[in-house]
């Protein structure tokens, strides 16, 4: 069996991340270089030496490998540093530029999507650099960390790399924007990393290593030929707070490459990308493969509740884009906050690829579609979706058909669903249940609040017709709800479906007014108060949650051959599995994960019943998925 691939590279992407993290130290902070180089003057010179009177051109002109360029100019406040060319370029390995040297400068300290409050005290301001395609720095050797800049009016990049460069930490700068975290001063571009090496990180899980990368005329951040980046912590087209918008065109830009990673699975590696002129994150080459997009707040202010959208997606994939994972698929805090940006919250163009896996988001208040392949509305279902796998015209997602859901009740507890999945024969499709506050005015939603999900077999007849399925929604719905879900194979994704309005179906809660008789006492001044009976308070006893163990799917507290059967008797669907009371259905998701589902890859085959008969996971099978349990672990309620 093959894990998804998305899975695995974003191991190898946290791998790095941790990696360049540790190298960093605490804090996000450089280590000591054994070479220090000191700026200590705004002026454009350069006489080949570095002394007491030395500036940064001069500085970068004599470094070599290891040494860091730090700054101590004299005077309180800002530090314009105006290049009349453009600077030479940064030619030794491992070579830190640190603006927080500084006296007075500080990293910002503010915590995941809190205002920031970096004080940034140099700032490198092209606008008087006469060379054609002028650039604030560029990057020609690995290793290289550009920290506490404010790198603004450059022609083209504020910051770039060439060809093969790896290594490169890009943290705690504001590019594109002035120090006081408002106005746009801007670079063609913000960060051009290009064709590069793995361990490049724009960012970082510290609340030092967060950019604020806004205002610049094209993407804020264009990665091109990409190996295993990392984008992470950012403000990507705000300002500095994250509550109004400093636009670049496009947020985040990935062109051919694989790998990379936006965002994270961890507080702090999330990043906020709004307000952009064009799309928030967008891949459009058939190289972009592989990659993670999870965590981020997209369309939203920092709050990630308040409006500040990007002009058009969320999340575009155009040009055979594939393989991607948007959002949290074995963890609620991987789930992308999308709302309202101006067209589709994640948009696919009808020259997008397949295997784009659309996992659990918080997606609302859109002016598009929540998911829309192919760019053009609502794509109906077709017979058994023939259009798939090579059967048709095929087009991104290979135009999956999402579910039809014939009813949706809640007695004020429990939510029962209806429905059916027209697909290709045989096939082990994954339901995601959503619920929302309004229907989208296609009449097909989004999801606003995902509440649970669960597994349907197409059967040979390729219809999936599931027996009523119960949701307990944690914490209750609030009507009037809709609900909408979408399908999953579990590669691809679908597009949501059409909204169902819930009927209630519990007891009345409608007070039933009592007249109140008040009669006078004329004679008592101060007359005592007829106490009134309170009525007795009746109370519905809570079910205990079930404890659930992971490979124990007949719930009798072990996991052995019966689990075996239970899961053989479940692949080839002859007769049902013995199960314990209350105990879940084989393939219904419970707290996440699938029950069955041993290896966490999406599917239940001979595999899972090989891991159980086995009561481990074999090692050829190593690594799983981040956050599978191991065999017999409980799964938390």
């Amino acid at each position: 069996m093959l894990m998804r691939k998305g899975i695995v590279c974003a191991g190898v992407a946290l791998v790095l991340l941790a990696v360049a993290f540790g190298a960093l130290g605490s804090g996000g902070s450089p280590p000591a270089r054994a070479n220090e180089l000191v700026v200590t003057k705004v002026a454009d010179t350069n006489d080949g030496v570095c002394d007491a009177d030395c500036s940064l051109r001069e500085a970068i002109s004599l470094v070599i490998g290891g040494d860091t360029i730090s700054f101590d100019i004299q005077g309180d406040g800002l530090h314009v540093i105006q290049p009349l060319t453009n600077l030479p370029f940064i030619a030794a390995d491992a070579v830190t530029i640190d603006g927080y040297t500084q006296p007075g400068a500080s990293a910002n300290t503010a915590t995941a999507f809190q205002p920031t409050n970096a004080d940034i005290r140099i700032v490198i301001d092209g606008s008087l650099n006469t060379d054609i395609g002028g650039f604030g720095l560029w990057i020609q050797q690995p290793g290289a960390t550009i920290r506490g800049l404010s790198i603004v009016n450059a022609d083209q990049e504020g910051i770039k790399t060439s060809t093969l460069i790896g290594g490169v930490s890009i943290i705690g700068n504001f590019i594109g924007i002035l120090p006081d975290g408002e106005t746009a001063a801007p670079n063609g571009v913000g960060v051009e990393l290009r064709s590069s090496s793995p361990g490049n990180i724009i960012g970082g899980v510290a609340a030092a290593d967060r950019n604020v990368i806004s205002g610049n005329t094209g993407d804020g951040v264009w990665v091109d030929g990409f190996t295993a980046v990392v984008v992470a912590g950012n403000f990507v087209g705000t300002n500095a707070a994250g509550d109004a918008a400093v636009p670049n065109a496009t947020g985040i830009h990935l062109d051919p490459g694989t790998g990379t990673t936006v965002g994270g699975n961890s507080t702090g590696t999330g990043n906020l990308v709004s307000g952009n002129t064009i799309d928030g994150i967008s891949l459009t080459q058939p190289d972009a493969a592989n990659i993670n997009v999870k965590a981020n707040r997209i369309g939203t202010t920092a709050d990630g509740a308040s409006p500040l959208g990007n002009g058009r997606h969320g999340v575009y994939l155009a040009q055979g884009a594939h393989d991607t994972t948007i959002g949290g698929e074995f963890n609620a805090a991987e789930q992308n906050i999308i709302a309202f940006n101006g067209d589709a919250a994640i948009g696919l163009a009808s020259t997008a690829g397949a295997n784009n896996y659309i996992d659990p988001n918080i997606i609302h208040s859109n002016g598009g579609l929540g998911a829309d392949l192919g760019e053009d509305g609502v794509t109906l279902n077709d017979p058994l979706d023939s259009d798939r796998d090579g059967a048709g015209i095929g087009g991104p997602n290979n135009l999956m058909n999402f579910p039809d859901i014939s009813s949706a009740t809640y007695d004020g507890t429990t939510l029962v669903i209806n429905g059916s999945l027209s697909s290709i024969p045989n096939k082990l499709r994954l339901m995601f249940v959503f619920s929302n506050s309004e229907c989208d005015p296609s009449g097909y939603g989004e999801g606003e609040r995902f509440i649970g999900g669960f597994a349907v077999n197409t059967g040979a007849t390729g219809t999936g017709t599931w027996a009523p399925k119960s949701i307990v929604p944690n914490p209750p719905l609030s009507l009037p709800a809709y609900i909408t879900m979408s399908a999953s194979d579990p590669e691809s994704s679908s597009e949501f479906s059409l909204c169902e309005e819930v009927v209630y179906t519990g007891p009345s809660f409608t007070p039933t007014a009592s007249p109140v008789t008040v009669t006078p006492t004329a004679t008592a001044p101060n007359p005592t108060p007829t106490p009134t009976a309170t009525p007795p308070v009746t109370t519905t006893p809570t079910a205990t949650p079930l404890n659930v163990r992971h490979g124990d799917v007949n719930c009798d507290s072990i996991v052995d051959e019966q689990d075996v059967l239970a899961i053989l008797v479940r692949i080839v669907e002859v007769g049902t599995q013995p199960l314990g009371g209350g105990c879940p259905e084989i393939g219904t998701v419970y707290s996440g994960h699938m029950i069955g589902d041993l290896d966490c890859d999406g599917d239940i085959d001979a595999l899972d019943a090989l891991i159980t008969l086995l009561g481990e996971v074999p090692v050829a099978m190593l690594p799983l998925p981040s956050g599978c349990p191991g065999v017999g672990d409980e799964l938390p309620d």
